[in-house]
């Protein structure tokens, strides 16, 4: 956030989905470092864990309009 002066920084608790889906389209660059889930069976199981125990399935984050964004990073585990 140091780097980018106008980013938006949501850390433990303000992590939601609400938040995501409020800020993350609009993003030039979009960076998570959350817990990712990954199923090799089932990929309509497989999502990024938000606070308070929310999640952001697949389809959601491929739903996401990104038309602004020119990068997308994820540091998860399983991503």
């Amino acid at each position: 956030a140091e780097l980018f002066p106008k980013a938006k920084l949501f850390e433990t608790n303000d992590a939601t989905r609400s938040n995501f889906f409020s800020f993350g389209s609009g993003a030039q660059v979009l960076h998570l470092a959350t817990h990712g889930e990954w199923n090799l069976d089932d990929s309509l199981k497989n999502y990024l864990a938000m606070a308070g125990s929310e999640r952001v399935a697949q389809e959601e984050i491929f739903q996401l309009g990104l038309d602004e964004t020119s990068m997308v990073v994820l540091s998860a585990c399983n991503t």
